[in-house]
């Protein structure tokens, strides 16, 4: 039976920064698919609680969400096209998060559309969110846009802690860990 490498302690999860959000906004939010339905289907309450928890810091605050399709299904969304396509529409400035590299993550039919729609993408966005200082440096190489980093928010584990544990590997043979899609 496989288990978890490590679990937060109770207690720890009832101090974590995700509890005290949940809690701020709606109790009734106790799992993570909670969370993630209510941040789908109600964007416009969602964010700006996220943005005063976190206690963003910006010259201006969106009064909208713009969802570009369907959120299950990233390859759908072709790389925020729908999104691009109401901005330029709109005239609502355009700042694409981008989470995964299109270009390299995807193969054939949706690499060659990637690769069409990314460059007029970025050549119109206001600015770009990354998630660390790799893709930063990529997106200005690949095409002369400055990006802001913001990092997956998730406490460290007490590696002394998660030492003292029951071990999973031996320590003796290669392992192949797959830590998602």
């Amino acid at each position: 039976t496989l288990r978890p490498l490590w679990s937060p302690s109770a207690e720890r999860v009832a101090r974590s920064s995700l509890r005290r959000f949940t809690a701020a906004i709606n109790p009734r939010l106790e799992t993570y698919a909670d969370i993630h339905r209510f941040s789908v289907n109600e964007p416009e309450a969602f964010w700006p609680a996220l943005w005063d928890f976190c206690a963003v810091k910006a010259e201006t605050r969106g009064s909208r969400v713009l969802i570009d399709g369907n959120p299950g299904e990233i390859k759908a969304r072709i790389i925020e096209r729908p999104a691009y396509l109401a901005s330029k529409r709109t005239g609502i400035p355009l700042v694409p998060y981008i989470f995964d590299d299109y270009l390299y993550q995807w193969t054939g039919f949706y690499r060659s559309i990637s690769n069409r729609m990314e460059p007029l993408i970025m050549k119109h966005a206001k600015g770009v969110i990354v998630p660390n200082e790799y893709m930063q440096k990529e997106y200005l190489q690949r095409y002369g846009v400055k990006s802001d980093v913001i990092h997956n928010p998730c406490p460290l584990p007490d590696i002394e802690e998660l030492d003292k544990g029951l071990k999973i590997f031996d320590g003796k043979e290669s392992n192949i860990v797959y830590t998602g899609a």
